[in-house]
């Protein structure tokens, strides 16, 4: 990089007079250009400015290789694409090009083979390295963005092991705002990655603190109304009876409500599920009892965090939920008892009490009020509110924009939850666009605006609720502040978890500065101790070995994959084995090993589905019928011990489909044995000469009769055997459905109970 009279950073692939030259980004670029780097740098100081600078100095140093841009979201990649296209020289810009799913997979091909600088989602480029669409070997630089997500089975992770196993030029930088307070997971990032250096700068560095902007943080403590606080004490009540229950029952040490939070019962809830799933006899009923007892806790811990820190109006919508839950058919006999307590039925009438009067949580008057103030010292101010539920946000959204002066947008993601309809991110891009042309003055948005969007410069972020996490909290606060001075108002119900959450946060920050600061002393020594642990590999010691692995691997084994096997880690560990994999829609198996194998993997809990609903013998008796070597596949250790089924008819399945059909069957551990399995079973193939794959991805259309059978079948309590004797005796699906109870509870198997559903089922309205 060189400097220029105007204090810029030029570089032939740079255009001019764009990028200011600041000391700390040209020193952590330094450290990067050298090994490994893991960049923590704080929101809106220039993480991607540095990866630019980076990029531009790979491509010249390695002509004609790739820089790969990743990061979680399509906004993001999308983000990034228009930073680099706004300081690259237009020669440079053609060679820039987005890969996400929503690009046809021919065209990713084509995009990859000519573009320099790739920006692509981590599931995109998981799923094209497993089918060996391309490969990362002329990537110089792998770029990945909020690497914090680095844990676990996440994409990265798989990512990283390719591209240290096929790059000829590898190097790689993490960048991240709050990587997190945990030590094992920060570890396991810097594992993962492979990284030798640490370079963190905070507000307060010597280096950055001349281009950091005064933050002004209030913090507004709002007491809970009187109302509010008969509701919670009621509500407590309830909650310590289940809790007291509890600890006799000596599940847990303590009913004091305040060493016992939401995220303790929820890991206890799991313990006992798996101590359940695990006893091969008679479940002690305790424990049955012990699980209504802590799903009811978690219930009223929820409903008392609504009501401290979201308000009335959400924390009726969630009861109005649980109501509709107990009118269903088949509705949670534990819901129904909470629901029918009468501190419950006090507490609801309370609350409705108070909405009926026009009241709700005072922070919604104190929200008014600093809206109105900000927009009253300055007219042209945005504002940005977070709030942790969509509910909440809608609301606020709702009451801002009754304000003379404000127009207020909901900002939350995709999906659609409990009835609240998801924006895309088509409508996530025109909010944000038309915020920052001041169309919206004030945006209210959940977490999909913390991490890493390019929301425009706000004058005032509000915190609607606090949240117990380090990351959340720096990336909430990092909206603000970053062009120019900002302020900062956190709301918090006085006395309630809101402060809780608030310290816990702050606790957690000051954790993850303290490991940080540990981990770049470290660092330094990182290199040089992994270059003292290498150990001669079984390559260097037999050359003649490693020369004809290679050449197998260039050679290697395609086998055809079912779609809806993609999310699975079998798919990577074959992937990493060398093979070529390819998705197809298939109806008949999920792994098609050679003309003549097709393998039915069943992980065991879809065993046990599959065998409840009908599922499991037709799919082993198509396999059968049109793989020569036909292979049902287990995956898992305790199938008789999750009680869905009884042993014997477990047995009689599996004695069915290995004795009467003759198919075999193989039990792996886990994914990892399983694709050692299928590994070994496809290079058997190959040494046999059989390369050829036979897959079928449509099924034949079946009989009226069998779909006769299976509309009826798929009635809840109606098995086969069932469907065809309801269709024996009436003849048609029509005389089934028009049948009055009364004589459907004459047909043998059909009692008082499964005639009402059939009769309900018949006159229901459909509703979406």
């Amino acid at each position: 990089m060189s400097k220029h009279q105007k204090n810029t950073l030029e570089h032939p692939y740079l255009k001019s007079n764009l990028i200011e030259r600041r000391l700390y980004q040209e020193t952590i670029f330094g450290c990067c250009a050298k090994g490994n780097t893991l960049v923590i740098l704080p929101t809106g100081l220039g993480k991607t400015i540095i990866a630019v600078m980076l990029a531009v100095h790979r491509l010249e140093k390695f002509p004609g290789s790739k820089i790969v841009f990743l990061a979680p979201t399509r906004p993001l990649v999308n983000q990034h694409f228009e930073s680099f296209q706004k300081f690259l020289i237009d020669d440079l810009i053609d060679a820039l090009s987005i890969l996400t799913g929503m690009t046809k997979p021919e065209l990713r091909q084509e995009l990859w083979k000519r573009s320099s600088i790739i920006f692509i989602t981590p599931q995109c480029l998981e799923n094209d390295l497993v089918q060996g669409k391309y490969t990362l070997k002329d990537v110089s630089l792998l770029i990945f963005d909020e690497c914090h997500r680095t844990t676990g089975q996440y994409a990265y992770t798989f990512i990283a092991e390719k591209y240290r196993e096929q790059a000829k030029n590898p190097l790689i930088l993490g960048i991240t705002a709050s990587p997190g307070s945990e030590k094992e997971k920060i570890e396991e990032m810097c594992n993962v990655l492979d990284i030798e250096n640490v370079e963190i700068r905070t507000d307060i560095s010597p280096d950055v603190s001349p281009y950091i902007h005064p933050l002004r943080v209030e913090w507004k403590k709002i007491p809970l109304p009187k109302g509010f606080g008969e509701i919670k004490t009621t509500l407590e009540s309830v909650l310590k009876e289940h809790l007291k229950m509890l600890k006799e029952m000596e599940f847990i040490d303590t009913y004091d409500l305040r060493r016992v939070s939401r995220t303790d019962l929820i890991r206890l809830q799991g313990e006992i599920q798996s101590q359940i799933h695990d006893e091969e006899d008679i479940v002690d009923p305790q424990f049955l009892g012990a699980i209504a007892l802590v799903a009811n806790a978690i219930r009223i811990s929820y409903t008392i965090e609504l009501l401290e820190t979201q308000g009335l109006k959400a924390l009726n919508k969630y009861i109005e939920q649980l109501e509709k839950q107990i009118r269903r058919k088949g509705g949670s006999r534990v819901l129904k008892e909470f629901m029918a307590d009468k501190r419950t039925r006090k507490a609801i009438f309370l609350i409705k009490e108070l909405l009926s009067k026009g009241k709700d949580h005072p922070k919604t008057e104190e929200i008014q009020k600093i809206v109105k103030e900000q927009l009253e010292a300055s007219k042209n101010s945005r504002i940005l509110v977070f709030a942790q539920f969509r509910i909440t946000a809608k609301l606020v959204a709702s009451v801002l924009d009754e304000i003379e002066g404000v127009n207020a947008v909901r900002f939350v993601g995709q999906s659609k939850r409990k009835g609240e309809k998801g924006l895309s991110q088509k409508e996530q891009a025109e909010i944000l666009q038309k915020f920052k042309q001041g169309e919206y003055n004030v945006l209210v948005a959940t977490s999909v605006a913390e991490e890493g969007l390019d929301i425009a410069e706000c004058d005032l972020v509000i915190f609607y609720d606090t949240v117990p996490s380090e990351i959340r909290n720096i990336q909430r606060r990092g909206r603000t502040a970053r062009k120019s001075a900002g302020k900062l108002i956190v709301l918090m119900a006085k006395n309630t978890r809101d402060e809780a959450y608030y310290w816990v946060a702050q606790s957690k920050e000051r954790e993850m500065k303290r490991l940080l600061n540990e981990i770049k002393g470290v660092s330094k020594s990182l290199k040089e101790e992994k270059e003292k642990q290498k150990i001669k590999t079984l390559d260097s010691f037999f050359p003649e070995d490693k020369k004809k692995r290679e050449e197998e691997m260039k050679e290697s084994i395609e086998i055809i994959v079912d779609n809806r096997e993609r999310a699975s880690q079998v798919l990577r560990n074959l992937s990493k084995m060398g093979f070529k994999i390819h998705f197809k829609q298939l109806q008949i198996a999920d792994y098609v090993l050679s003309s003549r194998v097709g393998v039915e993997r069943k992980i065991v809990t879809d065993f046990l589905q599959s065998l409840i609903d009908g599922r499991l013998l037709d799919q082993i008796i198509d396999l059968k019928t049109k793989y020569q070597k036909p292979l049902l596949l287990i995956e898992g250790e305790d199938l008789y011990g999750r009680r869905a089924l009884h042993p014997e008819a477990i047995r009689g399945a599996l004695m069915a489909i290995s004795i009467s059909l003759g198919v075999p069957i193989q039990w792996t551990k886990n994914e990892e044995e399983t694709a050692q399995l299928l590994s070994l079973i496809s290079k058997e193939e190959k040494k046999k000469g059989i390369s050829e794959i036979k897959a079928y991805t449509k099924r034949e259309t079946p009989h009226v009769t069998t779909i006769q059978e299976n509309v009826i079948a798929g009635i809840p309590g109606v098995d086969t055997v069932l469907a065809k004797r309801l269709l024996l005796e009436l003849g048609t699906i029509e005389r089934i459905f028009t049948s009055d109870e009364k004589y459907l509870k004459e047909i043998k198997g059909i009692g008082p109970k499964l005639a009402e559903i059939i009769r309900e089922i018949a006159i229901s309205e459909y509703s979406e």
